[in-house]
């Protein structure tokens, strides 16, 4: 269950930002390319930390995100082209984005978040503060919903600032370290990622069997905490505790 925290909308907010999205609905000329910010994107619980091409940004007035992600992680089946992306019998016209991330600069062609919420039937709230859109609702067991199978209820949930990074890739390996880093001390870590149309858990809540059970220590307390997750991860979600 969403806590009543997340159900407090920022109403003047959430019309500005679904305004900016409206341009999107339909395909247009091509568009100069967005100067984006950080922003965070998270789905109840679970908190956007990876993606295979690049993470959501702000820009324009309007959470972009990158469409197979995000088609993937809302359940929705998409058809990705060179301008726009279709879904729903709707065309959303895709954005480019300059983004400029630690070893990144480069013009990815994201679409708005908004759009895709809608057509999915979930819900999203937007908090201005702290620049965090917030996914919740819908039904069935596809994308961020099918690790919902495997939180059950969830104690002290860090929900705060969290900073993902990547290490760098190693010829032959197929995972790669990722971390998080938060501004309190850290319990405990699960990553959920997909990866060839399945869903990859590790850490805490990675399931065990007798002859086999689940040793993860935990982040014991520091602020940052990382565990391997599969280099060609389609997007990576974390539920992260703490202490």
């Amino acid at each position: 269950m969403v806590s009543d925290k997340w159900k407090k909308r920022s109403w003047l907010a959430q019309i500005a930002l679904l305004a900016g999205a409206a341009a999107t609905w339909a395909a247009g000329a091509p568009a100069q390319a967005a100067q984006p910010q950080p922003v965070r994107v998270r789905f109840e619980h679970l908190a956007w930390v990876g993606a295979k091409t690049v993470m959501p940004q702000l820009a324009s007035g309007q959470v972009l995100v990158p469409p197979a992600e995000a088609c993937d992680l809302l359940g929705l089946d998409c058809a990705v082209g060179k301008d726009s992306v279709s879904v729903g019998g709707q065309t959303l016209r895709l954005i480019p984005a300059l983004v400029t991330e630690p070893n990144i600069t480069q013009t990815f062609k994201l679409t708005s978040l908004a759009p895709l919420i809608k057509l999915s039937g979930q819900n999203l709230n937007w908090d201005a503060k702290t620049r965090t859109a917030t996914v919740s609702g819908g039904s069935g067991s596809k994308g961020w919903r099918y690790a919902l199978d495997y939180l059950g209820r969830p104690q002290h949930v860090y929900s705060g600032p969290l900073q993902a990074s990547r290490a760098a890739l190693q010829l032959g390996k197929p995972t790669v370290a990722q971390s998080v880093t938060a501004s309190a001390p850290l319990d405990q870590l699960t990553y959920f990622s997909k990866i060839t149309g399945r869903l990859n858990i590790v850490g805490a809540q990675m399931p065990g069997t007798p002859d086999n059970p689940n040793k993860w220590p935990g982040c014991g307390g520091q602020l940052t905490c990382t565990l391997p997750v599969p280099r060609d991860a389609l997007w990576v979600l974390a539920l992260v505790t703490a202490k």
